[in-house]
């Protein structure tokens, strides 16, 4: 009579490890579901974080241009007046030299129109790259100010542009193992 419960019992026995390797694996199954969409998601974050990086220092890069390229003006424009100020005046030097003065006050409020545009990418610059790029773009815009002021070089903005363009282009990409160090060695002599 024992040995009628043996193949029962073995079945039910059977049966109850069976359902619970069942539930077992249905819930590692679900974790690891989650644990996989948890990656995704911060995949996709950090994929739209670097394409908004992207976006901005592009506008900022662009808009550093046009500031430069009206400051050219500008120091063009201002030694144009400052020779003809210096050269004895008839009414047609008058006349030019009103002109000129006109032309650079057109200029110079263009100017100060992308110079506003830089302050504001800047500080999303800083808001989405960090301190260390907002302070470079900080002292871009600063040598900006002082070579329209006649009071720096080109080649310092130039540099200074130049040096920004690489730890922007660093910052967004991220397959670089070693960017993270790099943009420190870069922009630590900035702070």
């Amino acid at each position: 009579m024992a040995w009628e419960w043996v193949g029962p019992v073995a079945t039910c026995i059977a049966g109850i490890g069976g359902v619970a390797g069942t539930v077992w694996t249905a819930g590692r199954g679900r974790k690891s579901q989650i644990e996989a969409m948890k990656i995704q998601a911060q995949n996709e974050r950090a994929h739209g974080l670097i394409a908004e990086k992207r976006a901005a220092y592009a506008q900022y890069l662009r808009s550093a241009e046009k500031a430069v390229d009206a400051s050219d003006e500008i120091r063009g424009l201002a030694e144009k007046i400052k020779r003809l100020k210096d050269v004895p005046t008839g009414s047609q030097d008058k006349d030019l030299l009103s002109e000129l003065r006109e032309q650079l006050g057109s200029e110079d409020k263009i100017f100060k129109s992308h110079m506003a545009n830089l302050a504001g990418l800047r500080a999303e610059i800083t808001i989405l790259g960090g301190l260390p790029i907002g302070r470079l773009a900080s002292d871009t815009n600063a040598s900006i100010y002082g070579y329209t002021a006649g009071k720096g070089e080109f080649t310092e903005v130039s540099a200074r542009l130049s040096k920004l363009s690489m730890v922007m282009h660093l910052d967004i990409d991220i397959d670089n193992p070693e960017r993270e160090r790099v943009i420190a060695k870069l922009t630590k002599d900035e702070g």
